[in-house]
């Protein structure tokens, strides 16, 4: 019996699909969706094979952000320049002045640390009919990565990064440790 895999890889709002049949077909031949199609029809088409399984391997990863438990502090200090200019008959001392303190803030900031994430293969079968259903390879595997992720958390697996984002530095810079 004659297989057709499907490969889908969903990276954030990047997606990477590619189709390849098993090792009958050239390894040069992977293709977009519509190609697959083509040939999955092509070869459904000869009465001498079985019935094609159109084998889609769905799967995710990507990262997000979360609160670090640590933070740090951001002293916020206001400025005051007070000064004078003197004038007196024919005498004139032009304005000087002087920097003086004001109210200083202390402000606590969060502190973000990167994760990434990745929910492995789930593997589905269709036949060349239901392939020709699907018309866009992540729209057909977001269904079913968020039900396999709803009826089971432990699928994900995550992984801390040494990514840190710290928005009370100027610029909100990414600080790596």
């Amino acid at each position: 019996m004659k297989s057709i895999n499907v490969l889908m890889l969903c990276s954030s709002m990047t997606l990477a699909g590619s189709a390849f049949a098993d090792s009958s077909w050239d390894t040069a031949e992977r293709s977009n969706l519509e190609s697959l199609k083509a040939k999955c029809a092509e070869l459904s088409s000869n009465q001498q094979l079985k019935p094609l399984k159109v084998q889609v391997t769905c799967r995710e990863s990507g990262f997000y952000w979360k609160q670090a438990e640590a933070s740090a502090q951001l002293q916020l200090t206001g400025h005051r320049e007070l000064g004078a200019a003197v004038h007196m008959k024919n005498f004139e001392v032009p304005f000087e002045g002087a920097a003086v303190v004001a109210l200083t803030l202390t402000a606590t900031c969060p502190i973000f640390e990167k994760v990434r994430y990745q929910i492995a293969g789930v593997d589905v079968q269709l036949s060349c009919e239901d392939l020709n259903q699907v018309e866009s390879l992540a729209a057909y595997c977001t269904p079913i990565i968020d039900e396999r992720r709803a009826a089971d958390p432990s699928v994900v697996q995550e992984e801390a990064t040494s990514e840190t984002l710290n928005p009370c530095l100027k610029a909100s810079s990414t600080v790596r440790n």
